[in-house]
């Protein structure tokens, strides 16, 4: 295992790079020529790909077997499912590429990760938690200086679109779908923005349990102001999913840490009466679209218990996809869904001998609703593998908790219990797993819960842990 080591601590460099890098690609962009705009773009991944490549090499060639873990079984079933997806659809497009790979781009650092863990110091662990802090202070303060419109600022963090083919890079900012006071930081994109934010405000609850109390003081601070500006981004599903898991983190874990399924109970029914009166209270509002009115982001948000918007994310929306997209592929195909390629599963979802799609919506709006998505693409054996991926690691991250009573060990669990539903729930409202920003940090909190279980469990395949 010494042969890899020179391997391992390259990898975790590249980690920590990646982490610092990703928060300001959108701007460094701008910085390679246009015709190597897309290989700059694409270069990450290359890496990333490269490393694991090396790394299942170098561990096959030096034990003669592949260290296990909880994504593997997932993996390998989404793997056949898309293989029979395509082939019997049918679907050997660019397209189809395209869609598997921003699902799958970020795998490899799980394993990386996992890996770099059985190798590192507990400080070096730490530094990447504190690279995402330090970044999301300086991202608030851009932030800050974006709503005063200071005016160099929005001109230094102007995005660039990224061209390959006939598929870019875009993001909402370039696009004109960003609403308006809505802030984008270094990402050219609200909804990066948020999600960064999101990733700060995870690894913050997770550090208030592991430290002393009088130092708690300093966390809620950051936590209230990370919660102000996730609301700046005016993206409504962060904003309720980043509230959600402040009520899955006190109330859910705290109440008692034995009896799970009362709590659940307790924080679902909590949840639902709040939303039932704001319901309410907001139905007959007249809130406009932000992305033509400004107002502020509490009253953005209260625009989806709005009946007009009700209406209208039925009809044109994410609502009809998420009540009649599920129906229309059980009922032609179920198990293997239309296919990666998202324009020829889009024609035929609409034009499916059995339908319940009552009127033709946008293909953005089917993608936003991700769970759906995945269901329409792969078939329920497709879904099932990604909430087989979550549950696995959700079990493991309890498991960890548990078992350990290494601080550290304790944070990385408790990232990992808060990262699950935050995705979970975020995918109901954008493409979670394709997000540069949210899949890349997913990935590498989980392949880091899969390191911890690793020494911990004393596998006798693997080195003896040297973190804490």
């Amino acid at each position: 295992m010494r042969r890899i080591k020179w391997l391992i601590s390259p990898s975790w460099q590249m980690v920590i790079i990646l982490a610092v890098y990703l928060p300001f690609e959108a701007i460094l962009l701008k910085l390679f020529p246009q015709n190597i705009q897309v290989i700059a773009y694409l270069l990450p991944e290359i890496i990333i790909w490269t490393m694991f490549i090396a790394l299942i090499l170098r561990q096959v060639l030096s034990n003669g077997t592949w260290c296990r873990t909880v994504l593997d079984g997932p993996l390998i079933l989404f793997g056949i499912t898309v293989f029979f997806s395509v082939l019997i659809n049918q679907v050997f497009t660019l397209g189809m590429l395209v869609n598997v790979n921003a699902l799958l781009k970020y795998i490899p650092v799980y394993y990386l990760a996992a890996h770099s863990l059985l190798f590192l110091r507990k400080t070096q662990i730490q530094l990447l938690f504190k690279v995402i802090i330090v970044v999301a202070i300086l991202e608030i303060t851009l932030g800050s200086l974006q709503i005063m419109k200071v005016s160099w600022v929005s001109n230094v963090l102007q995005p660039v679109a990224v061209q390959l083919g006939e598929f870019s890079r875009s993001s909402n900012v370039l696009s004109g779908a960003r609403e308006l006071g809505a802030v984008y930081g270094t990402f050219g994109d609200t909804i990066h923005y948020g999600w960064f934010l999101s990733v700060a405000l995870i690894l913050l609850l997770s550090r208030i349990q592991v430290i002393v109390h009088n130092k708690r003081w300093l966390h809620w601070i950051l936590i209230c102001l990370i919660l102000v500006f996730i609301g700046f981004s005016y993206s409504r599903i962060l904003i309720f999913s980043a509230f959600f898991i402040l009520a899955w983190r006190y109330v859910f874990f705290l109440v008692s840490k034995e009896d799970i399924a009362p709590n659940l109970l307790f924080v679902s029914l909590s949840i639902f009466l709040i939303l039932l009166i704001v319901f309410y209270y907001a139905q007959d509002l007249d809130i406009q679209n932000s992305v033509r009115a400004q107002q502020n982001f509490i009253i953005d948000s209260l625009r989806v218990f709005t009946t007009r918007y009700r209406n209208i994310v039925y009809k044109y929306g994410r609502l009809g996809w998420l009540i009649e997209g599920p129906l229309t592929v059980i009922l032609n195909k179920p198990l293997i869904g239309f296919g990666p390629d998202p324009m020829i599963a889009y024609e035929q979802l609409n034009n499916a001998k059995t339908t319940f799609i009552s009127s033709v919506r946008p293909l953005s709006t089917m993608e936003d609703v991700y769970w759906v998505a995945l269901l329409i693409y792969y078939g329920l054996l497709g879904l099932v593998a990604w909430l087989w991926i979550l549950i696995r690691h959700y079990r493991l991250g309890l498991l960890v908790r548990r078992l350990s009573l290494i601080p550290l060990h304790r944070q990385i669990a408790w990232i990992s219990l808060l990262y699950i539903p935050l995705m979970g729930l975020a995918q109901f409202g954008n493409q979670a797993f394709e997000f540069r920003i949210a899949s890349y940090y997913f990935w590498v909190f989980l392949g880091l819960l899969q390191g911890v279980y690793w020494t911990i469990n004393n596998d006798s395949r693997l080195p003896q842990n040297s973190v804490g």
